[in-house]
């Protein structure tokens, strides 16, 4: 039965206006939780989102740089800078732009080649459920796309999406995240579905690593299984360092990314 983009996003605010709010544990793989008010939680790397919440009138900066070979296209990530700011104990409000040169290549001559910022996004990030026993912690992200971007990257209207947000702490250092979500890419009606799942480890309070798959389908296209991995480090409370590799199921060959990162939690 297919099941139409606005029924898919109501089914989501549905499900979750009946749950409770309450506090944020913590993340074993990502720091101590960012409830605590000192230790850093980011949303970075990989492309899933976790259930944390920036604490309360709190400033989060997560930046990074990424290279990413797709075929004959290679995209230069020079600035993915995400902003995050803790409104209340469960909400915070959250602004993104990215910096990218993207350059198509045929038989090893450059064919094209274009610079400019990607469409500015804001949203927001709501936390419904911590989690207790064997109940997840559960989230929701808004996020909408705005046509204000470098000719070359703007969508033809804003671009809303929403994702369904969980974690389940397996152990004290073992967690297991998953996400499940509708979007727009502001050039087509057909939403694009998102599902994403991830694994991670806290080695020590300082040394994690993760693995997750994110899955993108879309009417008239075809799947797109992608797998990232990498390692974060925790220099301080307060600050997250990161590495991190893409892959694509589909074509290890012809597809390939690398990147690395920074978060800092401003106190």
């Amino acid at each position: 039965m297919r099941i139409s983009a606005k029924r898919f996003l109501l089914a989501l605010l549905v499900l979750s206006m009946p749950l409770c709010l309450r506090a944020q544990p913590g993340h074993p793989a990502r720091g101590e939780g960012a409830d605590t008010q000192d230790n850093v939680s980011a949303d970075r790397p990989g492309m899933s989102t976790g259930t944390d919440i920036v604490p309360r009138l709190r400033f989060q900066v997560e930046t990074g740089f990424s290279l990413l070979k797709d075929h004959d296209t290679r995209t230069w990530g020079w600035n993915n800078t995400l902003l995050r700011f803790g409104v209340l104990p469960w909400m915070e409000l959250r602004a993104e732009s990215n910096l990218v040169q993207e350059e198509l290549r045929l038989n090893g001559l450059r064919q094209e080649n274009v610079f400019g910022l990607e469409p500015f996004v804001v949203g927001t990030k709501i936390r419904i459920w911590e989690g207790e026993g064997l109940l997840p912690a559960v989230g929701l992200l808004l996020n909408v796309s705005l046509p204000l971007s470098s000719q070359a990257f703007r969508p033809d209207y804003p671009a809303p999406g929403l994702t369904f947000l969980a974690e389940q702490n397996i152990t004290d250092k073992l967690c297991i995240g998953w996400n499940l979500g509708c979007i727009y890419d502001g050039h087509v009606s057909d939403p694009v579905g998102y599902a994403a799942l991830c694994v991670s480890y806290g080695f020590t309070g300082r040394f994690g690593a993760f693995a997750e798959t994110n899955n993108y389908f879309q009417k008239g296209a075809s799947p797109q299984y992608l797998i990232e991995y990498g390692l974060t480090w925790h220099p301080g409370k307060n600050v997250q360092l990161d590495l991190y590799s893409d892959l694509n199921a589909g074509a290890f060959r012809q597809y390939f990314g690398i990147g690395a990162g920074l978060t800092w939690l401003i106190r």
